[in-house]
């Protein structure tokens, strides 16, 4: 077949796709010689296939058209329905990590993946070109590979040529039990699919040792599923499958549903494998199999608070209405000799005629002023012992402080932290997120020891700012300072986020009549919706 009449077939197949897919807004796939079969790249969602991997299908009997629709369908079907989200990859992978290592988590979690999708496309959509090339690559099958193509001749009704033993029948009868396609229940038929799995992966482990590197960690990386025309030996992520921006915002959304500690190590985990798959597809790409990919280095924040704060956005508040100074015409008024001649409204009358003629009343104009920008900001955050650890559970006053940077940063403006107990941690002014966002989370848990001085240098330093302190408020003298620093020229608003209500209302007293400070519960992430920095009149005080 001609290159010209292979991309014809090509579009065909990918009509024939998209149809099935009810046309997601996907591009047109592209023919590309420099990879080995066929791959997706994540970051503009295009399918590109090699002729030189059709033609081989095409001497082992397969038509272009039927590996084309093969190849084509399952990387849209990935994308689509399973895993369909880098949120539902997540929870599969935390649910992995609860009973299995790294490496087997990630394996057994792309094997029911690939499974899923499959099983979809043939039983689902009609795929027949699916279960045409299971049939081809299920001979060569071993190990788990040869159990999950045993467990599609029986899931699909269709004879794949799998001959299993006595033992691999028994193991697929219980697979087959599972009802893959159920996303109602996905993350119970994982667990299920897990807990008959994870014996006799360990037990095949025992027994090849190193013959495959890893054991049978090779054979379970999701290249077991055929159809997806990538070889046997070709590690895959379905992360791969999806964008940065789709990676960040389901980082995002599992980070309400986790704790600092479970989300950190999932996260590390999944992202590495963005790594380490780039390095070995290009590895194999060199060696000449293994679908190539484009992956660089994904930039994305692993701290939990980064992630949890992107859930939250709060306001910030500018300079109120100001007064320019400039006098315009706004009524008439009768004219006097005594008025000044500059008033006259000389289109009033023909000649100054007493009792007719008008002068003009001015008044001073109003407009709102820029200001400039929203001010810098200076987070203040109290580390001490007698504040929750940000490290073993959900940290308000951390996650709060992080939302607040945030609010500034991402109005161009620059921030400073201070961070103090045992020690005084001084990061800013920048821009920097991760840095900050990194000296905010910092858990020293000493003492309770502010120093005043530190805030009133690095206020002095900077032009207008606006300052936030996190605290139980367990701070002596922090009243009489703040009515100092309060009145410093170019300290704008001043914010106290109180931990503890019990600490507050000494403070709040010596404060009341300072109408640049607000005082604010900061108890909940409720607490935390309802902020807006300078507004002032939620204050307690």
């Amino acid at each position: 077949m001609t290159n010209k009449d292979l991309k014809q077939t090509m579009q065909e197949q990918w009509q024939k796709v998209r149809d099935s897919f009810y046309y997601p807004q996907l591009p047109n796939p592209e023919l590309r010689e420099d990879i080995p079969n066929g791959q997706l790249n994540f970051q503009n969602l295009q399918i590109s296939v090699s002729p030189k991997y059709l033609e081989e299908l095409a001497g082992q009997g397969v038509s272009e058209d039927t590996s084309l629709n093969a190849i084509l369908g399952h990387e849209v079907g990935h994308f689509i329905d399973y895993p369909g989200s880098v949120l539902n990859l997540l929870r599969l992978h935390k649910i992995a990590r609860e009973n299995l290592d790294e490496k087997k988590a990630f394996g057994l979690r792309e094997s029911f993946l690939n499974v899923q999708n499959n099983t979809n496309l043939v039983q689902n959509k009609g795929y027949e070109s699916i279960s045409t090339i299971s049939k081809l690559e299920a001979t060569k099958t071993q190990g788990l590979n040869k159990i999950f193509s045993g467990l599609y001749q029986e899931l699909w009704g269709k004879d794949l040529g799998v001959k299993l033993d006595r033992n691999e029948k028994e193991l697929v009868k219980e697979l087959q039990k599972i009802d893959y396609l159920n996303k109602d229940r996905q993350e119970q038929n994982f667990r299920k699919f897990m807990n008959v799995i994870k014996d006799y992966q360990t037990e095949q482990n025992n027994q090849e040792g190193n013959q495959n590197g890893d054991g049978q960690d090779s054979q379970q990386q999701g290249e077991c599923n055929s159809g997806d025309g990538q070889g046997q030996n070709q590690p895959h992520s379905s992360l791969d499958a999806f964008s940065d921006n789709q990676i960040k915002e389901g980082i995002r959304q599992f980070a309400k549903e986790s704790n600092p500690g479970e989300f950190e190590q999932i996260i590390e985990e999944v992202l590495k494998e963005a790594k380490e798959g780039y390095e070995k597809k290009q590895e194999q790409v060199r060696k000449g199999y293994g679908a190539g990919t484009e992956r660089g280095n994904l930039i994305v924040a692993r701290n939990f608070y980064s992630a949890l704060a992107d859930n939250f956005s709060i306001p910030i508040r500018h300079k109120k209405m100001h007064k320019n100074g400039t006098l315009y015409p706004h009524s008439h008024e009768e004219f006097s000799m005594d008025d000044n001649v500059n008033d006259l409204d000389a289109f009033s009358s023909p000649g100054i005629i007493p009792g007719v003629t008008k002068k003009w009343v001015r008044k001073e104009g109003e407009s709102i002023e820029d200001y400039l920008g929203v001010p810098d900001s200076l987070v203040v955050i109290d580390s001490s012992g007698s504040m929750p650890n940000p490290d073993s559970s959900v940290s308000i006053p951390v996650l709060g402080a992080t939302v607040i940077a945030n609010a500034y940063l991402d109005n161009n403006a620059k921030v400073s932290v201070y961070n103090f107990s045992a020690d005084n941690i001084v990061v800013g002014p920048s821009k920097n997120k991760e840095r900050l966002h990194k000296t905010l989370r910092t858990y020293q848990s000493g003492g309770t020891v502010f120093n005043a001085g530190t805030i009133e240098d690095i206020v002095k330093k900077q032009g207008n700012i606006d300052i936030s302190i996190v605290s139980d408020m367990e701070l002596s003298n922090l009243g009489d300072f703040l009515g100092y620093v309060s009145n410093l020229p170019n300290v704008h608003r001043v914010h106290l986020f109180y931990t503890n209500s019990g600490s507050i209302y000494g403070i709040a007293d010596e404060l009341k009549h300072k109408e640049n400070i607000a005082i604010l519960p900061l108890h909940s992430q409720e607490d935390i919706k309802n902020i807006t920095m300078g507004e002032l009149k939620k204050s307690i005080i």
